[in-house]
């Protein structure tokens, strides 16, 4: 079954109230379910589930989608992860239209397969005899066996072939395990050996559980041998995206509105065992922009809590960088010297790391301590590069309201007006962000607005049209068809904007319960989430509309469309005569009075129209043009 035809099946077999209810507590309110959004804080349901239309819509922080988004968002899955998983759950058959695709698709489960008999492998050694010594030095770091069964800690065997054997014992061929990263050879010879031996390993998973790769720890301290072994990029595991602890961490992300990102697989475990359950950290020797994209789906917060040794500062500095001008929100936990996350807990507890949270600074107040007590802003030339480099950080970040407070804190700390700090750039406008060129020299770029749509935009009668066709193809139809209606017929540009949307939507759907796949990922969301409010809020009727309306009132559709279509015509044309009677200088006294004419009159047929429900007049006039 190809995508489009397996898409429609799944959203057929499939009950969103159901599916999202796995998630989420929803009550039934009239036609619809209501519930705590899970994808921002709230105290008030205003998560809303159509089980009519197969589709949901926060009226808080304005989510919406069918269950492909529903489940793409709150599992961090693909489209196509979401869309095999559904069609496994509900027994529909399916098979990938390009064969190469369907191969690349099955090398991967193949893969994924091989690394979740890996993991369980090295977990079961941890607790046999021969993982004895790694099971110890555990326990002498302080994790539980809660802890180290949860995060599923294992060991491999000081062997060379320990792994492969097992894994081909069970069917695995040598090409899954170079495609997981689980074996190694040499370009000129045809032996293989285990990647990871007599090593503490360390399983990464993704956001839905699935194992993809490795972290492992020597235990040998031996000089010439490397502390830790990483697993290589694969075809499932990209460090530029994966994040350690995520699948346990991702719900309390959510809860706390807050993710604690540090360095070390040991500190993500050592924080989750002193509760601190919204903990992660980066796969790799740097934060990245794709992890901060990973992270984003769950929250825009972060408290960064590296080591505080010099590379520990060093990459707080380039974190604070990179997540600035994402739109997130970013504190930074101190540590004492010498000190990490795990080390901090072990020798302080739990409530002191609490209390290290609550005294969080802001990026300008941790720069300026840091820069402070390494004695570099001593003279007046490393003062004006500090101060120019936080003005920088500031004018990145993309909400402009923020710049004053920031602009305020650093005058504040700086002993300077905001007025010399703002004189820095040409305008608090001007600059947002400094780049650096080849030449090394600065280039100053101007922020340039973009006029984005806005549903205040719309004229009322524009929105009473959308209100009769969004999510009704007949109706869509007839002003397709019939009216030959097109997106000049409207007056503002969101409109027409909304209008474009429909039709490339309609051209493939039937339903509005598809218009989140990938196929047109690419449209605005702003748009597809006025179109979703249209949808929920043209059922809802006032309580005392309820009380006396009639179950079987058949509203005329065409009617309501016609007379806004005419409406709007009427509104260009009233603008028309405004524009002319104001113009002073460019049209001739008889020139005007004729043109003023033809629109009067133009103003009476519309007016007789309206009265005849005579649409004709209009949809010659536009397509004479």
């Amino acid at each position: 079954m190809k995508n489009y035809d397996l898409r429609d099946e799944v959203l057929a077999r499939s009950d969103i109230v159901e599916i999202i209810g796995e998630h989420i507590t929803l009550k039934k309110r009239g036609a619809n379910y209501i519930g705590l959004c899970p994808f921002h804080n709230e105290k008030t349901p205003s998560f809303t589930v159509s089980p009519d239309k197969q589709i949901f819509k926060c009226f808080g922080c304005g989510k919406s989608g069918n269950i492909f988004t529903f489940l793409k968002d709150i599992n961090g899955m693909s489209f196509r992860e979401v869309l095999i998983s559904l069609a496994e759950r509900f027994g529909v058959p399916y098979e990938e239209s390009n064969p190469k695709k369907h191969l690349e698709y099955n090398k991967k489960e193949i893969a994924l397969q091989s690394l979740e008999f890996a993991n369980s492998f090295y977990h079961n050694i941890l607790y046999d005899k021969e993982g004895e010594k790694a099971l110890k030095y555990l326990y002498k770091r302080g994790f539980t066996d809660d802890t180290i069964k949860k995060f599923e800690l294992g060991y491999s065997l000081e062997n060379w072939t320990a792994l492969y054997d097992y894994l081909t014992s069970m069917s695995f061929k040598e090409e899954a395990l170079y495609d997981a990263g689980l074996i190694i050879s040499k370009t000129d010879s045809k032996r293989v050996w285990d990647r990871f031996r007599g090593r503490l390993m360390f399983p990464i998973y993704n956001q839905i559980g699935k194992v993809i790769g490795f972290g492992a720890r020597d235990l040998s301290d031996k000089k010439d041998v490397a502390k830790y072994l990483n697993s290589p990029e694969t075809i499932i595991y990209d460090k530029s995206i994966a994040l350690y602890g995520i699948f346990n961490a991702k719900d309390e992300i959510r809860t706390k509105e807050y993710a604690i990102l540090c360095e070390g697989y040991a500190d993500v475990i050592m924080l989750y065992q002193a509760g601190f359950k919204n903990a992660i950290a980066s796969c790799g020797t740097a934060l990245t922009k794709g992890q901060l994209i990973n992270i984003k789906r769950y929250t825009t917060k972060i408290y960064l809590s590296y080591d505080s040794d010099f590379a520990g500062i060093n990459a707080t500095s380039k974190a604070i960088e990179l997540a600035l001008p994402m739109g997130f929100d970013i504190k930074v936990i101190n540590l004492p010297n010498g000190e990490d996350p795990d080390s901090y807990i072990k020798n302080n507890g739990k409530e002191s790391f609490s209390d290290l949270i609550r005294k969080a600074v802001d990026f300008i107040e941790h720069l300026y301590n840091k820069a402070n007590e390494n004695n570099k802003i001593d003279s007046p030339s490393e003062k004006s590069k500090f101060i120019k480099y936080c003005v920088k950080l500031i004018y990145s970040i993309p909400d402009n309201l923020q710049y004053d407070f920031y602009i305020a804190k650093l005058s504040s700390i700086m002993h300077l007006s905001e007025n010399q700090i703002k004189s820095i750039y040409r305008s608090k406008q001007a600059v947002i962000e400094e780049i650096e060129v080849e030449d090394n020299k600065n280039i100053y770029i101007k922020e340039i607005e973009i006029e984005e749509y806005r549903e205040d935009n719309l004229l009322n009668e524009e929105k009473l049209i959308f209100e009769q066709i969004i999510n009704d193809k007949e109706s869509y139809n007839y002003c397709k068809n019939k009216l030959s209606l097109s997106s000049k017929f409207f007056y503002s540009d969101s409109a027409k904007n909304v209008y474009d949307m429909l039709n490339i939507i309609y051209e493939k759907y039937d339903n509005i319960a598809t218009l989140f796949d990938t196929e047109i990922e690419e449209l605005d969301r702003k748009i597809l989430s006025f179109i979703i409010d249209n949808n929920f809020n043209s059922e809802i009727l006032s309580d005392r509309w309820s009380d006396f309306a009639d179950e079987d009132i058949i509203i005329n559709k065409e009617k309501i469309i016609n007379d806004s279509l005419l409406a709007i015509e009427l509104y260009k044309i009233e603008l028309q005569i405004n524009i002319i009677k104001k113009d002073n200088n460019g049209i001739q006294e008889i020139e005007k009075l004729k043109m003023l004419s033809n629109l009067a009159q133009e103003k009476i047929i519309i007016k007789e129209a309206v009265a005849n429900n005579n649409i004709e007049y209009l949809i010659e006039k536009y397509q004479n043009k």
